[in-house]
């Protein structure tokens, strides 16, 4: 479960998000943070970039020693794979003695109540972190492409957040949900779709085929035109890679 609360994180409880892009893997650090009352720190590859002697070790002290005090808190590594690539031997090597660093204060922490922190990784590319280290980023938790029932709950929050936009009539988002299940849309996709369906909507107002009013009805062929313009994010095979890795690692 992501949903750690403040008398839960315990030092150790580190976490590895994985899955395909576009399906909210930061977002949910986000929001578990927002829930619980965490004090998040959101890390970026590029604050890594560093090559003088020292500096990954110092980084992770400073790191830590800004979280502890401000806990319970989480620190978000965004993109950790980008920090271990296999293309630059010295900026590796860099990164997994900031990472070991990290990783030896995290396991010190937590020993007095309210000092609590715990690191959660995001990655796209799990199978390119070697098993040694991703032991040591923590439990994997598997961050899937939507299922119908998700589609259609995002379908209907992004249509009740635009009050100018109406679904029409003859538009069942339960059943468009499952109509493109073939698709393999992530969540970034369905927002894409929503985004084409509704300039859909808009044209045929502009050309005046329908009225004009304080709302636009947004009708199924407008989602269907919407669809035939939006290809999948994640092609078959990764998404088949992604499954063989959770089989793997569950």
């Amino acid at each position: 479960s992501m949903s750690h609360s403040s008398d839960t994180i315990q030092p150790g409880a580190n976490l590895m998000l994985y899955g395909p892009s576009g399906n909210g893997k930061t977002m949910l650090v986000h929001a578990v943070a927002n829930e619980r009352g965490c004090t998040l720190f959101h890390i970026v590859p590029s604050t890594f970039v560093s090559q003088r002697p020292g500096d990954p070790e110092k980084f992770a002290r400073v790191l830590f020693n800004t979280a502890r005090p401000r806990s319970p808190s989480i620190i978000l590594i965004d993109k950790v794979d980008a920090m271990l690539h296999q293309g630059d031997a010295v900026q590796d090597a860099a990164s997994r003695r900031m990472l070991t660093e990290l990783l030896q204060m995290l396991n010190g922490a937590g020993a007095d109540v309210g000092e609590r922190v715990v690191l959660f990784s995001e990655t796209r590319v799990p199978w390119e972190i070697d098993p040694a280290m991703r032991r040591r980023l923590g439990h994997a938790v598997y961050v899937p492409m939507p299922d119908a029932e998700a589609r259609a709950a995002l379908f209907k929050s992004r249509f009740a957040s635009m009050p100018k936009f109406i679904a029409a009539d003859d538009v069942d988002f339960d059943a468009l949900s499952r109509e493109i299940e073939p698709k393999h849309y992530s969540c970034a996709d369905v927002i894409k779709v929503i985004a084409g369906a509704r300039e859909s909507a808009t044209k045929r107002i502009d050309r005046g085929e329908c009225a004009r009013t304080d709302t636009f009805p947004v009708t199924l062929a407008d989602f269907h035109a919407a669809v035939q313009k939006t290809a999948s994010s994640v092609d078959s095979e990764t998404l088949a890679r992604f499954d063989a890795f959770a089989a793997g690692t569950s």
